[in-house]
């Protein structure tokens, strides 16, 4: 068993694969601050314009805080996705060292083994939190956009005053 034709590949293609699941997590990170970067940005100006108007009407302000509950909700989206445990991206170590503790194995029977260890516990294990972060990414979403669209209404009824 000293030499398994592309252990190197399939070590490298669930290396990969494992990878583009971190990439994934980041990028949902990345863009829940976004979405709460801008949507600050959109009801402070807002707010501060119907601060600005002193007949700005229930309605507005209704809207304005029906704005403030959505943006509430990103951000605690967002506090979540930034404290929330981390994918796992490797093999369970002590497990790895278990196994080659005092043996000697050939490199291509450990790449095929740790290639195994990606693709029946890392990958598996990571698929859930990714399809949870992805409902609560699209959650923040409508959120951002209902703050925002009610925060241009808002702003819209007091500037045509």
């Amino acid at each position: 068993m000293d030499d398994i034709p592309g252990a190197g590949l399939l070590l490298q293609q669930a290396q990969d694969a494992a990878r583009r699941q971190i990439e994934a997590f980041e990028g949902f990170r990345a863009k829940s601050r976004g979405y709460l970067t801008a949507g600050a940005i959109s009801i402070t100006i807002a707010s501060g314009f119907v601060r600005l108007d002193n007949d700005a009407g229930t309605g507005v302000v209704f809207m304005l805080v029906l704005a403030l509950i959505a943006f509430l909700t990103m951000a605690a989206i967002a506090a979540f996705l930034d404290f929330s445990k981390g994918l796992q991206f490797a093999p369970s170590r002590p497990e790895f060292t278990a196994l080659v503790d005092g043996r000697v194995y050939s490199e291509d029977a450990l790449a095929v083994w740790l290639a195994k260890e990606y693709d029946d516990l890392v990958l598996p294990a990571n698929e859930p939190i990714l399809a949870m972060l992805a409902r609560l990414s699209d959650l923040q979403l409508i959120a951002y956009l209902v703050e925002v669209g009610l925060s241009v209404v808002a702003l819209i009824v007091v500037i045509s005053n």
